[in-house]
């Protein structure tokens, strides 16, 4: 019984543990991947802004390392608090953007996964439920009695752990349709 029971929840880990790292190859890393592209486009924004115009001197000199005096030069306007600030906030932004639709996605996932694993658990409650509901004083004398009440149980389970493995497959679409919205937004 404990075997048949053990082989059941593995069944449905495996279908699981298949099905996420399939959403995770598909969806979510190259989710990752356009994030951090993205996020390295920030930097790349932020720096060419901090760039001096031909002519100009170089702003943002407090950041100057391996001049000899502490990453200060002297010779060179510091770029003014406010700039600085306001350069901070739009890499910020710009970062948070990036971002999003990778947090979004892993949002997504555990969410439709939580769904699932409580499914599962109030299933299998509701078995346990039934089975104890019928147990009676006479009973627990008879063994054929028992041995048909554990009967039902486990098919119960065995139905109930089928049944979510078979909304894998519809949670899957789901999670992939709300996955590609997120990449159409991160695209534009």
């Amino acid at each position: 019984v404990v075997i048949k029971m053990e082989a059941l929840s593995a069944k449905f880990q495996s279908a699981v543990t298949t099905t996420a790292s399939s959403l995770e190859t598909t969806r979510i890393n190259p989710l990752k991947r356009a994030s951090h592209v993205c996020s390295i486009k920030c930097y790349d924004e932020i720096s060419a802004i901090a760039q001096p115009q031909s002519g100009q001197k170089k702003a943002g000199g407090f950041l100057n390392f391996g001049r000899g005096n502490g990453g200060i030069d002297a010779d060179e306007t510091p770029m003014a608090a406010a700039e600085v600030e306001k350069s901070a906030r739009k890499l910020h932004s710009c970062l948070e953007m990036c971002l999003h639709p990778a947090m979004m996605a892993n949002q997504i996932m555990k969410q439709e996964f939580d769904q699932l694993q409580n499914r599962a658990q109030r299933a299998s409650q509701n078995c346990h439920d039934d089975a104890t509901a019928n147990i009676t004083p006479d009973m627990q004398s008879n063994q054929s009695a028992m041995e048909a009440l554990q009967k039902k149980y486990e098919t119960c389970v065995s139905a109930a752990i089928k049944d979510q493995i078979d909304n894998l497959d519809p949670m899957k679409k789901r999670i992939d349709s709300r996955m590609a919205e997120l990449a159409k937004v991160d695209k534009n």
